[in-house]
């Protein structure tokens, strides 16, 4: 018999209210490969939940098509726990190129390249998401 972990989950509604996204669209993407999360019954991690959030912002800044080619990319980059305490991402509009930056000072040689490039922080966006998903799990 699986022994449960210890992790807090919470319900997908929840959690796609957290992330700004509607169950169905978390569903869709799933289906679609950009994320590798359940689909059915479905109760998500902090991480998941933060993951999600992260996916939906690219999403929402880069569009559908470029979001989507830049949240493959920045997948294999992000540790198994949650992002770093400072996290930055760098993209290269034309290659569609992701770095990950976790010390701003690395953020000017990154920009300089001549090329058209965008800077994402997600900190706060993190940050938020993550203390929404505590107070959501300590209320269950």
């Amino acid at each position: 018999m699986p022994l449960e972990s210890d992790e807090p989950l919470i319900p997908e509604n929840l959690a796609c209210e957290i992330a700004g996204l509607a169950p169905s669209k978390r569903r869709d993407w799933v289906k679609r490969g950009l994320l590798n999360q359940p689909t059915r019954r479905a109760k998500l991690s902090e991480l998941q939940v933060v993951h999600l959030a992260i996916a939906r912002e690219l999403h929402d800044l880069l569009g559908p098509r470029d979001g989507g080619i830049v949240w493959l990319e920045l997948q294999p980059l992000l540790a198994p726990q949650l992002p770093f305490a400072h996290f930055d991402m760098v993209v290269d509009l034309g290659y569609r190129e992701v770095t990950v930056v976790t010390d701003p000072n690395e953020i000017p040689a990154l920009v300089r390249s001549g090329r058209p490039v965008r800077v994402i922080s997600f900190d706060e966006l993190v940050s938020r998401v993550s203390g929404a998903f505590k107070r959501v799990a300590a209320s269950k």
